[in-house]
């Protein structure tokens, strides 16, 4: 990671140098502009959940780079909805950096959107298992279960272990209060080839 930011880094002092004017998209587009694209899915999953007559409590989802739980929760927030965005940390070995990170985006929409008011954010950290990249065998069943009885492709990076996770909180009765939940899937499938291994 160091070593993409120096590099990046390097790149974008040349190109200003050279008189150009780059724009720099951060990692998973996790700015407040990319970020602004959850704000609207909030408001369309909301909307979508009032025409089929359903309450979920929460809207399950990866969370790596910050902008999916950002938009997610800002938008949620702001449509006046009682579905909070939970967030399952696939990325960071330090659960501060993401609570952090998404914190400052939640303020960065806000300098834009003016909402003004709480924003509820719910972190999950004990599914993240030894790495970034790294399934879980909690991730691995989930995603074998989802293609066998549903034909729904899930990645071991991102939403496989977001599915494990909601598969797992169902299970010892974390959401028992609930009658819906969503599960956002925020694609990934195209790398299960490199992932062969992990379904042998």
């Amino acid at each position: 990671a160091d070593e993409v930011k120096a590099s990046s880094t390097e790149a974008i002092s040349e190109m200003r140098a050279a008189g150009r004017n780059p724009y720099v998209i951060p990692a998973g587009g996790s700015s407040a502009t990319g970020a602004l694209g959850y704000v609207r899915c909030a408001f369309e999953l909301e909307q979508q959940c009032q025409n089929l007559g359903i309450e979920p409590g929460y809207a399950v989802h990866a969370s790596s780079s910050a902008g999916t739980q950002a938009g997610l929760s800002y938008g949620l927030a702001a449509a006046n909805s009682s579905m909070k965005s939970y967030g399952v940390n696939v990325y960071h070995t330090e659960n501060s950096k993401l609570e952090d990170a998404v914190r400052s985006l939640c303020a960065e929409l806000d300098a834009r959107l003016k909402l003004r008011h709480e924003i509820p954010l719910h972190f999950d950290h004990r599914y993240l298992g030894e790495a970034y990249g790294l399934p879980t065998d909690t991730c691995i069943e989930a995603i074998k279960m989802a293609a066998s009885l549903e034909g729904v492709l899930f990645d071991p990076v991102y939403s496989g272990k977001a599915l494990g996770a909601l598969i797992d909180l169902i299970a010892i009765g974390e959401f028992s209060g609930e009658s819906d939940i969503v599960l956002i899937h925020t694609g990934g499938a195209a790398t299960l080839a490199v992932y062969d291994n992990a379904f042998a």
